[in-house]
């Protein structure tokens, strides 16, 4: 960054030389006010895939606006065409790490997909037809937690692909820290045990779909195991608590190598090739200074052909000739960071990317032969042509050491020349990531940028210590710091944009998600003179109650060596202490917090108590509550009411430009249930909100909506927008289809509903499935 001392220098001599014009310069004017609706619009188009036979895309479009799969011929990018029907809930193709959930059997016949309850995080894995539109849930059953899992991509998951027509599957069993191994039948749903396990966290697997390498959580931390085809499982090395930073790509052809990238005896992920055989680990490329990631694999061989390095900004350098020329065509062609998205089985066609900070993503056609390079469309089309900001990287060093990485973005107004470096300090909102393990800020187009920016605000975007992609022992450097170090980080970094003259130091605001949450959460309560108020999104609050609710397949010495080990009196102690809600009484300025109820990452419980400790020491808090989501909010509808009203909580504590919240709740689950009238506007739009859902007219459907007693178990059908829905659960909601006498078919399925009548009474329900029939009584 360039000086401030230079800075001022350059401004005092140019206003001495030039006073007179000086005096008639007019200030650069503020950018016209961008409203929600535009900003937030969903994308046209979400996570596209070319088809392996190359002829078609697929992709996730707002149907009747609800997210659904959708597919169209390459060569006819426009024809898009629904292959689900979803309308209770938007899919979701990716996790909350944004890593892919949904991807192409084989032989181009399918799409396979995750597909959890609200936000439960029980996944099912399901198919669809892209031909028929067939839709079938290959895990059916009450409470079932599943995942794709084909051949081996990471610790923390599975690549997908599929095989002689059938999918590798983990379904966890009675013991939810494990997960067995089947093979499933994309046609048929037929499904059959391939691997018992009642030992490893996480299974690794080759070409052929066999298990080759186990994970065992232990109490010294983590156990590796390999195994040889058909063989039986031999240790291979014991980790410490902090892992052994591996992530796994691919196996070679002869499934007896094992590429992956690797920080085992050494600081940054090198990308290696691990014999499984004789052990012996091959270095095939390296940086000292940051890790590798996001690998450009061959189809079917496995062969990694590039890898992205990634200090400020990503950089994709190849180390296979056969891919270079392509990779300098490309980055040539287009301006903006170039992600390979798919590659067609033959690898004659590709599917790219290219990404700017200030302009939405634009995805291409690049066929190889020719090198010819086609553009297919624009993500988000909507902001095309708007006064949109850039992310300028930032480059601090903490102080202990460490390089911190983090971006800057400033209005228009501000910073005309969008380099970093306003004409005044502003307001700024301090972006905390989530994680903190497997999310890192990065560059890139962000659409919640662009609005804070719109309204005046500077945002701070950054990375510290436990933040991936820049070697283990920065990576490391989290352990026992949660609530410490880390969070000392983003306050040297936010201090040194108030020396630097970028944010008012008057006017700072921290807002965060997750992991971000809880960081949020403690910095205000720790630094009240440093942030004025508080955005928290499902963030713990109570590190002692956080660890006993962890989900049963985190480890507990991992947890415990991060945050405190409840075991121990000082672990205890230190949970205590680091632990927001017990530091309630420092906080000075308002908060916002929101939750998600079926959170199974961070339970609405963490909210509840933090809310009402705020509240019982007079600190004004606004809690908004989701029925339906869990950790995050998925629901477009949701998100419209959350960031309204986010707009009016930063306008009132930073100052900055709003458009009222209007009818932004319409759609929305959102409850209140603490501290409506700290938000300007919001409780005359919550009851705008509720009468207007008393307005509705009464359908003739209605009178079934209700809870009845199924297998011991509620199961719920709902009306919305017009249409029956049936919950049963563990499962998702599916839509019903009226066939008229009280008769209701369930699309997606075989099943039918009838319903019991007593008059006009409705008394209960019989489902027929599977060729069974279940008679409930409404409660």
């Amino acid at each position: 960054m360039r000086s401030t001392a230079i800075r001022l220098l350059l401004a005092s001599s140019i206003f001495a030389c030039f006073s007179a014009f000086a005096l008639a310069a007019k200030p650069p004017a503020e950018p016209p006010l961008l409203t929600r609706a535009l900003l937030f619009a969903q994308p046209e188009v979400r996570s596209p895939l070319l088809s392996p036979n190359g002829k078609f895309i697929s992709a996730v479009k707002p149907l009747n606006g609800i997210a659904n799969y959708f597919v169209a011929p390459l060569d006819r990018p426009s024809d898009w065409r629904p292959v689900t029907h979803y309308k209770d809930r938007d899919v979701n193709p990716t996790d909350v790490s944004d890593s892919l959930m949904y991807y192409w059997s084989d032989d181009s016949r399918y799409l396979v997909f995750l597909r959890d309850h609200n936000g439960d995080e029980k996944f099912h894995v399901n198919r669809v037809d892209v031909a028929t539109g067939d839709v079938v849930d290959l895990t059916p059953g009450d409470g079932v937690r599943a995942f794709i899992c084909q051949r081996p991509a990471s610790y923390l998951g599975c690549e997908p692909g599929s095989k002689d027509g059938k999918i590798l599957a983990g379904i966890y069993g009675s013991d939810p820290r494990f997960y067995d191994l089947y093979w499933i039948d994309l046609a048929t749903g037929k499904r059959t045990l391939a691997l018992k396990n009642d030992k490893f966290v996480v299974m690794l697997a080759d070409n052929d779909y066999e298990a080759r390498i186990g994970a065992e959580i232990n109490d010294k931390g983590e156990a590796i195991y390999t195994r040889n085809k058909g063989g039986e499982w031999t240790f291979y090395r014991q980790y410490g608590v902090e892992g052994p930073h591996n992530r796994a790509i691919s196996f070679d052809p002869t499934n007896t190598k094992l590429r992956m990238f690797s920080a085992e005896d050494r600081n940054t992920q090198a990308l290696v090739e691990f014999d499984l055989n004789t052990k012996k680990i091959t270095t095939l490329a390296q940086d000292p200074q940051v890790d590798l990631m996001s690998e450009v694999v061959e189809p079917h061989t496995g062969k990694v052909q590039a890898y992205v390095r990634y200090w400020t900004r990503p950089e994709m350098v190849a180390i296979d000739p056969a891919i270079k020329g392509d990779l300098d065509f490309l980055q040539k062609s287009v301006d903006g960071a170039l992600t390979i998205l798919s590659r067609s089985s033959d690898d004659r066609v590709w599917l790219v990317k290219f990404m700017l900070s200030d302009a939405p993503e634009t995805v291409y056609r690049y066929d190889r032969p020719v090198k010819k390079l086609t553009k297919l469309f624009t993500l988000t089309p909507q902001l095309e042509g708007l006064p949109l900001t850039k992310m300028n990287p930032v480059v601090t060093k903490s102080s202990d050491g460490f390089d911190l990485i983090g971006y800057v973005s400033l209005p228009l107004d501000a910073d005309p020349n969008q380099d970093g470096h306003p004409l005044h300090p502003v307001p700024m909102v301090t972006l905390i990531h989530g994680g903190p393990s497997d999310e890192r800020a990065q560059f890139g187009f962000a659409p919640l940028l662009q609005w804070l920016n719109n309204r005046g605000y500077g945002v701070f975007y950054m990375n510290f210590r436990g933040s991936p992609g820049f070697g283990k022992k920065f990576l490391n450097a989290q352990q026992g710091e949660w609530g410490g170090a880390m969070n000392r980080d983003v306050d040297e970094q936010v201090e040194h944009l108030i020396a630097d003259k970028v944010a008012d130091p008057k006017e700072i605001a921290v807002l965060g998600g997750s992991y971000g949450g809880f960081a949020t959460l403690t910095a205000i309560t720790q630094r009240p003179d440093l942030y004025k108020c508080a955005i928290d999104v499902v963030g713990p609050a109570n590190l002692e109650t956080f660890i006993k609710s962890k989900p049963p397949e985190w480890s507990l010495e991992s947890l415990a060596a991060n945050l405190g080990d409840p075991r121990t009196p000082e672990g205890l102690a230190k949970l205590r202490d680091r632990s927001p809600i017990n530091h309630v009484d420092r906080v000075k300025g308002p908060i916002l917090i929101v939750q998600g109820a079926n959170d199974r990452r961070v339970p609405q419980v963490e909210s509840d108590s933090m809310v009402a400790a705020l509240k019982a020491h007079g600190v004004p808090v606004t809690y908004l509550l989701y029925p339906d989501e869990g950790h995050g909010l998925l629901r477009q509808a949701n998100n419209n009411s959350s960031f309204a009203i986010w707009e009016m909580f930063l306008a009132k504590c930073l100052g900055g430009r709003a458009q009222p919240i209007g009818d932004a709740l319409d759609g929305s689950s959102v409850v209140v249930p603490v501290g409506a009238e700290y938000i300007e506007g919001l409780p005359e739009a919550l009851a705008a909100h509720k009468a207007a859902e008393a307005a509705k007219p009464i359908s003739p459907l209605a009178k079934f909506a209700g809870t009845y007693a199924l297998l011991g178990a509620d199961t719920v059908v709902s009306l919305r927008d017009g249409t029956l829905f049936i919950q049963v659960p563990g499962q998702d909601a599916g839509a019903m289809k009226d066939m008229g006498g009280g008769k209701f078919a369930v699309t997606g399925s075989q099943a039918v509903v009838t319903f019991a009548m007593k008059g006009d009474t409705v008394t209960g329900l019989t489902l027929l499935s599977d060729g069974k029939t279940y008679p409930a009584e409404r409660k």
